[in-house]
């Protein structure tokens, strides 16, 4: 190898050069090479490999079963499950009060899941059961309404729930006067 110098704004460097191919063959490439074939062909094999999936016989406890699609069984009202109301009015309420009402929820021939109630304002909340519905049974949908202003109002609560082989949303009201 031969020593060639150069000289550049003053200063003096010299640098070793070497012809380009010496035929020398670095280890360290090959093996770079090599590891990223092998993570190719096993990210072909893992794209084109079969997808199998694991079926459990009989019903499955839990949310899983209740979210599950049942068949549609005769005398089953179309959406799964039926309310005793959807509105409620509180009539006149004292300022500054809180007033609660209990809108029954009864599941029909298949299971049935309270996901979420979601209320229009800050003053009106929604309390219901976490636990999947079984056929026949019921549960309560607690909604408390915090007199904060006066006047009317009328709030709307929005119920999101499983039933009937697919999710279904349906609007509670409350309404009355605030004095």
């Amino acid at each position: 190898m031969k020593t060639e110098g150069y000289r550049h704004g003053g200063m003096e460097s010299t640098y070793a050069s070497r012809p380009l191919d010496t035929g020398e063959r670095s280890r360290g490439g090959s093996l770079l090479t090599a590891a990223m074939i092998a993570a190719l062909l096993l990210l072909l094999a893992g794209l084109f490999a079969p997808v199998v999936r694991s079926q459990t016989p009989g019903p499955v406890p839990g949310w899983a079963a209740a979210l599950e699609r049942t068949p549609k069984q005769e005398g089953t009202d179309s959406a799964g499950f039926t309310l005793d109301r959807t509105e409620h009015d509180f009539g006149q309420v004292a300022l500054g009060d809180t007033v609660t009402t209990i809108f029954k929820v009864r599941a029909g021939d298949g299971p049935v899941v309270l996901l979420s109630a979601t209320t229009d304002c800050g003053c009106t909340r929604a309390e219901f059961p976490k636990r999947p519905l079984r056929p026949g049974e019921s549960a309560q949908v607690k909604v408390v309404f915090a007199a904060k202003d006066k006047g009317n109002f009328r709030k709307t609560v929005r119920l999101r729930l499983h039933a009937g082989g697919r999710e279904q949303a349906v609007e509670l009201k409350v309404r009355g006067t605030v004095k």
